[in-house]
């Protein structure tokens, strides 16, 4: 046979699709190319026969998201992924997997990501280049604006935890109806003994609007109190906005119709 017999080879590799060989390189070396991604690479002769190449730009993820080529390394200590990489993940599972919960509320609504940032390459540059990043900071995007239908290096930053919390919890109804009356309760850190969230009580209103009034009074006073405590090192936009009584109040509200029960 032929040392060069595997020029213009067409194979099928065992995860990254179809592949070429386009020349050979010396001493049993290969030259490959990906068709789908124009991916090129360099390979043993065992490799070509048994399909085990690697296209880094083949949409792995998802069937969207590839690794790239780059620094950053997807898996860490104990074959662990890393911080870049789940972070990274996430996004893509919120925006493409439906058998995530968060779907319905982005990729079910139509949120997408970035183009570039399908490349975690890419994603990873910017995550790990952000002034907080090694805080434990956590990504979002609509504390920047939530009407944003993209995640991309405009619309995310990073906010600690306590910052991200303060608007989860359903919103279903912002002030739900028991026995006739509306209850007016919500969650501003304090802990049971047991150790479960406690919910802080205001008060049972005939009046609907009058429990909003105290609602709100209560809800945009944590929320301020709470931001204070990271005035310089939280993203001005997101500072601006958690001190903005009728961002909340819209911000609230916007929650409660995800829903599909809340009222203004």
């Amino acid at each position: 046979m032929k040392k060069h017999k595997y020029i213009n080879y067409k194979g099928d590799s065992k995860n990254y699709g179809a592949f070429e060989v386009v020349s050979y390189e010396g001493k049993d070396r290969y030259k490959v190319i990906f068709p789908l991604t124009g991916y090129t690479t360099h390979v043993l002769t065992k490799h070509i026969k048994s399909g085990s190449i690697k296209d880094p730009l083949y949409p792995s993820v998802l069937g969207v998201g590839c690794v790239g080529v780059g620094i950053y390394t997807c898996s860490g200590e104990g074959r662990c992924n890393t911080l870049e990489y789940e972070v990274w993940r996430g996004v893509l599972r919120r925006c493409h997997d439906k058998e995530s919960k968060r779907y319905p509320l982005y990729g079910g609504r139509s949120v997408t990501v970035q183009g570039s940032w399908y490349n975690f390459q890419t994603f990873a540059e910017w995550y790990t280049n952000q002034p907080c990043y090694g805080k434990g900071w956590e990504l979002d995007k609509d504390l920047v604006d939530y009407k944003a239908s993209e995640y991309n290096e405009n619309t995310c930053t990073l906010v600690p935890s306590a910052i991200n919390s303060l608007f989860t919890g359903g919103f279903k109804t912002i002030v739900p109806k028991r026995e006739g009356k509306y209850l007016v309760q919500l969650q501003r850190g304090e802990k049971c003994t047991n150790g479960n969230k406690r919910q802080s009580f205001f008060g049972y209103y005939t009046n609907k609007q009058e429990a909003l009034d105290v609602y709100f009074k209560h809800k945009i006073a944590h929320v301020k109190q709470v931001s204070s405590a990271y005035k310089g090192d939280l993203d001005a936009r997101v500072y601006d906005n958690l001190n903005n009584d009728q961002w909340i109040k819209d911000y609230i509200y916007h929650l409660s119709d995800l829903n599909n029960e809340g009222e203004k």
